[in-house]
């Protein structure tokens, strides 16, 4: 570990936090759930228990991220929540976790975690980082 960089999860590790999301996660727009069109908030005290949670893709984003954040020696700087758009025009919300210079996707419509430079039909728009929440980044690509 270095100590400069905190602690950089591994590959797998992220997959098996994606996996026990993934299998616990059940959709529902913000409207039908909370009678709002959007709601940002974070399911992570569900995820902890190993309960279901249910929202749409910026809570299943937001629950892992601060899932993340929650990690020992996890930087902040290291855990990005992003809005896209999808292959078919749609908004959407994801988690990103960067490590060794590839940021790993999370998200609620694909079980494999993968790299966003590899994701082809997204529109990567913005990004957040948790050590300076609220600041968001244009994502030139």
């Amino acid at each position: 570990m270095d100590n400069d960089r905190g602690r950089q999860l591994r590959p797998a590790e992220l997959q098996k936090l994606q996996n026990k999301a993934f299998a616990l996660f059940e959709y529902k727009h913000d409207d039908k759930n909370y009678g709002v069109m959007e709601d940002w908030r974070s399911h992570a005290d569900l995820l902890a228990e190993g309960k279901i949670f249910v929202d749409d893709c910026d809570g299943y984003a937001f629950t892992i991220c601060e899932t993340l954040l929650h990690m020992d020696g996890i930087k902040p700087e290291d855990v990005l929540f992003i809005i896209c758009e999808t292959e078919t025009g749609e908004g959407h919300a994801v988690a990103g976790y960067t490590s060794g210079g590839t940021t790993w996707i999370l998200e609620n419509r694909y079980t494999e975690i993968y790299d966003w430079k590899k994701r082809s039909g997204y529109k990567w728009n913005y990004y957040m980082q948790f050590n300076n929440p609220g600041q968001w980044h244009q994502i030139d690509k």
